[in-house]
């Protein structure tokens, strides 16, 4: 939990906890890439209060669409499932936001997943027709 703690932000390891909590005890997960491209949508700069303070801290944040062949593997109690294979790696084209706090030497986290790039596009025009901006 800690180690995951210090990838993401507080908000997203909130939306995170409960499945890993309800993961099988010593089931493991693990993801081979076969290839990863990463492309910019967009970059924009956020404020935020603190909490109980008039200081306001300042984020950096980049939404990025990831695309990605992997291998996903679950183990445990003996089994292993897995979606894709070396052969015929699961495409994946995933949209995530980072973010990192300016002027401390942060470092980048993951603020949020956005959903698949197909999710996006379904949902960002009426009745799931037309095409996102690319």
């Amino acid at each position: 939990e800690k180690s995951l703690a210090d990838l993401v932000t507080p908000s997203c390891l909130r939306s995170m906890l409960p499945a890993l909590k309800a993961r099988p005890r010593g089931q493991r997960h693990s993801w081979t890439s076969h290839g990863v491209t990463a492309s910019i949508k967009q970059i924009r700069l956020a404020h935020a209060k603190q909490t109980g303070g008039e200081e306001q801290r300042r984020y950096a944040q980049v939404t990025c669409v990831v695309d990605a062949a992997m291998v996903y593997e679950i183990s445990g109690a003996g089994e292993t499932a897995s979606t894709g294979s070396s052969e015929a790696p699961h495409q994946l084209c995933d949209v995530w936001v980072y973010e990192r706090a300016l002027g401390d030497g942060g470092s980048w986290r993951l603020k949020e997943r956005l959903g698949t790039l197909s999710e996006l596009q379904q949902t960002s025009q009426p009745n799931g027709t037309g095409s996102a901006q690319g």
